[in-house]
């Protein structure tokens, strides 16, 4: 199977390899190198650890994981080897279980962003905007708006009170509001450019089914977008919505996307993400795009839970995100953006990412077991850092957007 992706490249090198490496052409005038190849895995083996394609010269070395099981497309961000190889340095490409063709494509492209781009991040829930784009948004002029107050889900806060179950999912929401608020300022954006609009958590599909219909939050019984909202630093958004309806919400996006005038929206992939808020989100700042005129602006779409696997990115923390596996043919055609992350950026996202009182917390008895398991058994898991996957899959090289043209 292939993964079915369609480009708008600025240019295409293709190579043929010469035993196993090749030689960089110059790419000197693009920001982004996607490595496309045909791969295979081997039958001996295949179903036990991740397989990897590994790029290597004299003094660079860098690894490409993949899910188990492959055969066909794949496509390596390769972004980070231009500034470091050189035209006259061999490039060989070696793997520890998977099967290569000798023909290789280096997709190229130039997203031409500049260095006073204004950057409006769309964030479903409290942690997404650093999961997906922190080192992007750090790195420009950028406002934050988080969709929901993230109240639902796993549930930290019984020890406070434990006879109460509405209490403890409230103070929950309030906990992460004030994250999504706050936690930005590491990235260089101040509260007043951080925004949560307070809708509920698990909700956004129900309020996309049904538009007129008033949600409520699931285990809160809160019914007013205003409980959450208040917890702003200041009135960027007007508090008189207090309905909880999809009309509403589309109203809010087209308010701030009015106010903020991005060059750059990014927001969840509405095909390659599989949560139903990341879907239904992208719907919404659809919806109030086309109200409005973007004409010269973008999309740059982020994935954060994958549709094939929840376990993407693969492979261990501090390692390069490829473009995840995708079995169905999108509707659109994409350029992509990598942002690259030094040694210093990564340990930056780390300490961003550990603010999160959602992903920073310990696990209930039997998970911390099983984890203490893990470190005592399999050394490859001291490089996970919490009970969560989240520090190894989003502390990365970097962070890959597919980027589209606003129609």
């Amino acid at each position: 199977m292939g993964a079915n992706y369609q480009f708008k490249a600025d240019k295409i090198f293709q190579i043929k390899l010469t035993g196993k490496f090749f030689f960089l052409p110059d790419v000197s005038n693009f920001d982004t190198i996607i490595l496309k190849i045909n791969v295979e895995s081997e039958n001996i083996f295949k179903y036990f650890s991740l397989p990897f394609l590994m790029l290597k010269t004299k003094n660079f070395k860098q690894k490409y994981f993949l899910q188990k099981h492959n055969r066909g497309i794949r496509y390596f961000d390769i972004t980070n080897c231009k500034n470091i190889i050189g035209g006259s340095d061999k490039i060989f490409l070696a793997s520890n279980k998977l099967h290569f063709s000798s023909d290789i494509n280096l997709i190229c492209f130039n997203n031409n962003i500049a260095n006073d781009v204004k950057v409006l991040v769309i964030a479903p829930h409290p942690d997404d905007a650093e999961l997906a784009a922190f080192n992007f948004y750090r790195k420009h002029n950028s406002v934050i708006v988080t969709i929901t107050a993230g109240e639902d889900g796993p549930n930290f806060y019984q020890k406070y009170y434990s006879n109460d179950r509405k209490k403890q999912y409230i103070l929950k929401g309030k906990m992460r509001v004030f994250d999504s608020i706050t936690t930005p300022l590491l990235g260089n954006v101040t509260s007043n450019n951080a925004i949560n609009l307070g809708y509920f958590d698990n909700t956004i599909y129900q309020m996309w089914k049904d538009p007129d219909k008033t949600v409520i939050s699931n285990y809160t019984e809160i019914d007013n977008v205003d409980f959450f909202r208040s917890k702003n630093s200041k009135n960027f958004i007007k508090m008189s919505r207090c309905q909880v309806t999809w009309h509403n919400l589309v109203a809010d996006l087209k308010e701030v996307i009015e106010k903020v005038k991005p060059d750059i929206i990014v927001l969840p992939h509405p095909e390659l993400d599989s949560h139903k808020d990341h879907k239904y989100v992208a719907h919404a700042v659809f919806a109030a795009t086309k109200k409005i005129s973007c004409k010269g602006s973008k999309y740059f779409f982020y994935i954060t839970h994958a549709t094939f696997s929840e376990r993407y990115p693969y492979g261990p923390k501090h390692s390069a995100v490829t473009l995840p596996f995708n079995k169905n043919r999108l509707r659109s055609n994409y350029k992509i953006y990598s942002s690259l992350l030094s040694n210093e950026e990564q340990i930056g996202k780390e300490m961003a990412i550990n603010t999160m009182h959602d992903l920073r917390y310990p696990p209930d008895q039997i998970c911390s077991i099983i984890n203490s398991f893990k470190h005592a058994v399999l050394p490859r898991f001291k490089e996970i850092n919490a009970w969560h996957d989240y520090y190894r899959r989003f502390v990365r090289a970097n962070e890959i957007f597919l980027v589209q043209e606003i129609e």
